[in-house]
């Protein structure tokens, strides 16, 4: 049996069903298909971060870089380690880790920045102590989401360091 293009088949079906005003989008596969996330490309990433918009900045772009390092981490210990060799197994989980962790700083960098300006303007709309008080909680925190960067920038590093010594220069 051949392959048929589904818009084949609905123009079938509407032909030989008689239907009138059948809207194509009410199909339950097409549903499931339109609701999945999709993860973003590299190409897509780089375009948003190349465009004239303030999120993704510098702190997406290094928490991606960390992430991108991490996996190469991960890529030398699959090729250092012989198929029956854990011996680097745990360095290859903190390295998985790590790249998550870092994966997740990408979007935490943009949410912070959207949080201290979503803040910014509402002490600008309604000047008092509340909004002030909001503006400088959001600003107290953005440093925080820098801080986790480094935490994982470190772990990555001495999971790094550990398997230099075990591959040698």
């Amino acid at each position: 049996m051949g392959l048929v293009p589904e818009d084949a088949l609905f123009d079938a079906a509407e032909y030989y069903l008689q239907l009138n005003s059948f809207d194509r989008g009410t199909v339950l596969e097409r549903k499931v298909r339109g609701a999945q996330p999709r993860a973003e490309t590299l190409a897509e990433f780089t375009a948003r971060l190349a465009a004239r918009t303030p999120t993704p900045g510098g702190g997406s772009a290094a928490a991606a870089s960390g992430a991108m390092g991490a996996a190469l981490g991960e890529m030398v210990t699959a090729y250092s380690a012989g198929k029956d060799d854990a011996t680097l197994d745990p360095v290859r989980g903190r390295l998985a880790a790590a790249r998550g962790r870092f994966l997740e700083l990408v979007e935490e960098d943009a949410n912070a920045y959207a949080e201290t300006v979503t803040a910014r303007r509402a002490a600008k709309a309604e000047p008092g102590t509340g909004a002030e008080q909001a503006w400088t909680a959001a600003i107290r925190l953005a440093p925080k989401y820098h801080s986790r960067q480094r935490g994982s920038r470190g772990a990555a590093l001495g999971s790094s360091a550990s398997l230099a010594t075990r591959c040698g220069p």
